[in-house]
């Protein structure tokens, strides 16, 4: 009942590797019957040479290493382990039947992060294996993350200084050219007008995946015209696909379609799956946006005629930053928050989003709610 209790949340480690390193066999089966009533990837090693190959090969999660054994002890084990980048950081906790201060210390010195006494009770095991795995995984989430930060602060940057260079470049151009006409004096100011847009758009989406992300979006769902939220979509694009002339095609139901949404946040996401059709799109080409109203679900498709996603694309594709190897067709930015921005609003709204492509067959965006008409 006790190990039960304290048990209770140990499903988020159910797949976490242990290997047990001991030269008597009764202790490495005591240890794995312990174990797998929780733990069920158990490996085992009944000498140094063999734990140190088997951890090299198949990294586990927590090593848990007998210190007395013949030719190799565990110092020298876990001192092999730390000089090797593969193993260094798996955390090892040192078991043995000898409690002195002095071997306790040398086994901290080796690299180890807990000791164990024989004979110990099955529950202290089991609560140092949690604890050691749950600080293994919060390290590495922080890792993760200081890593994410890092990509974030500089593709940010890298986003942020093309439009400042030509800011600063046409600024520069109004103050010190003092003969500029009145056509360039304005095409100056249209292309410094459009950057600081371009900008202010990248801070927005910022803003609006930081807000998802920590529970502070507030929805202000009412009874909207979805044909309309389609309509006011396609009019934001329509100037940009015909200055690449491309078409944009609708295939709508006849009748008047509701949904109970956030109008502005809907008109985000359609928008935004609209803005990369043209975006991905060659000249010339047709944009498809399809709506269908059946008994189940409301269904909209957004489908465009450009290069299509690999596979590889096709698994970073709704992820924040993602950079994809398919490229705009006429160099349009994205700092890869859109999509991502997309995905987490069409889940916190309940519907469900993916995408159907082919590479060299172009992209086939479905949207689908539970019908609320």
């Amino acid at each position: 009942m006790g190990m039960d209790i304290l048990h209770a949340n140990t499903l988020e480690f159910l797949h976490s590797k242990i290997l047990v390193v001991d030269d008597m066999e009764s202790n490495v089966r005591l240890l794995s019957v312990v174990l797998k009533k929780y733990y069920p990837n158990i490996m085992t090693a009944s000498n140094g040479v063999e734990a140190i190959k088997i951890a090299t090969q198949t990294p586990p999660d927590i090593i848990l290493l007998d210190l007395m054994m013949p030719d190799m002890d565990g110092i020298e084990v876990c001192l092999e382990l730390k000089k090797n980048p593969t193993t260094a950081q798996i955390p090892v906790i040192f078991l043995s039947a000898i409690g002195e201060t002095k071997q306790i210390v040398a086994g901290f010195e080796a690299g180890a992060v807990d000791y164990l006494v024989k004979p110990y009770q099955a529950t202290e095991l089991l609560a140092r294996v949690k604890t050691h795995l749950l600080m293994q995984h919060l390290q590495n989430r922080l890792q993760d993350l200081n890593s994410e930060k890092d990509s974030f602060l500089g593709m940010v940057a890298h986003d942020l200084r093309g439009p400042l260079s030509i800011i600063t470049g046409y600024a520069e151009l109004l103050l010190f050219q003092k003969n500029i006409d009145a056509q360039k004096r304005e095409s100056y100011l249209q292309s410094i007008l459009s950057q600081t847009h371009r900008m202010s758009e990248m801070m927005k989406n910022l803003l609006d995946i930081n807000a998802i992300e920590n529970g502070k979006l507030n929805l202000d769902v009412k009874r909207h015209s979805l044909k309309e939220i389609i309509a006011s979509s396609i009019e934001h694009q329509k100037g940009y696909a015909l200055m690449k002339k491309q078409v944009i095609q609708q295939e709508m139901p006849e009748e008047e379609v509701f949904i109970e949404t956030d109008r502005n946040r809907f008109l985000q996401i359609v928008e935004n799956l609209v803005s990369n059709a043209v975006k991905y799109s060659p000249p010339g080409k047709t944009v498809w946006i399809r709506l269908k109203n059946t008994a189940e679900n409301l269904r909209l498709e957004i489908q465009d005629e450009g290069p299509g996603l690999n596979e590889e694309d096709k698994k970073h594709l709704f992820q924040k930053f993602a950079r994809l190897s398919t490229k705009t067709t006429a160099g349009e930015p994205s700092i890869g928050l859109g999509l991502s921005i997309v995905k987490k609003l069409v889940d916190t709204m309940g519907g469900k989003i993916w995408c159907e492509t082919e590479l060299g067959k172009g992209c086939l965006f479905v949207l689908s709610f539970g019908r609320n008409s």
